[in-house]
């Protein structure tokens, strides 16, 4: 959520979030506008039916509430589990654009009861 939220900051333009707005937009072949991070913010609201954005806190306390005792976030190009290696196909092509939206935009966590 945090991440999502300075998409629409006009004083938060660091060249980590200038490379995922540009990536977004060539990925998705999203028009470029002045606001492209509103854009964004809205179109994957909208697009992919996002009801709730999380950041890692809410997500955290969410499991914690949900029953998880043991909540652990990891990067996500982590591998933890031998099973998922190869499942998760976005991480296999560093510098696409797929790439840089999903570790901008993607949190990955653990969570076991």
């Amino acid at each position: 959520m945090t991440r999502a939220c300075d998409l629409m900051c006009r004083y938060c333009r660091a060249d980590a979030q200038r490379r995922f707005i540009a990536a977004k937009l060539r990925f998705h072949e999203w028009p470029v506008t002045p606001v492209s991070g509103a854009y964004i913010f809205n179109e994957e609201m909208r697009d992919w039916g996002h009801r709730f954005l999380y950041d890692s806190a809410t997500l955290r306390k969410t499991f914690k509430l949900a029953g998880f005792n043991k909540v652990t976030e990891y990067t996500v190009d982590e591998k933890t589990d031998p099973v998922f290696v190869e499942a998760e196909w976005r991480n296999r092509y560093p510098g696409s654009n797929v790439f840089l939206v999903n570790n901008w935009e993607a949190m990955v966590f653990e969570a076991v009861r």
